[in-house]
């Protein structure tokens, strides 16, 4: 098994305020470090304030991961 740990995701949310339930779009990336993450953030914040679709809200956050990662195994049933 390979186990793989990505410790930091840029989470990207838009929405329109007239209907934010219907409209709401999220996306996720991932990245090695926070320099990175935020590099693309504001670089995707860029783009919007250039680009983007007039009425809409656009926010952007990076979020750390845990380090910890427990694993649990299944303990073999008694015969």
């Amino acid at each position: 098994m390979v186990e793989v740990f990505v410790p930091f995701v840029l989470i990207l949310m838009s929405w329109s305020p007239d209907d934010p339930q219907g409209s709401m779009q999220v996306t996720q990336r991932v990245y090695i470090d926070e320099e990175t993450c935020l590099a693309a953030g504001r670089e995707r914040e860029e783009a919007v304030a250039q680009h983007g679709v007039p009425g809409r809200e656009f926010v952007w956050r990076c979020e750390e991961q845990i380090t910890d990662i427990e694993v649990y195994r299944p303990i073999a049933p008694s015969e």
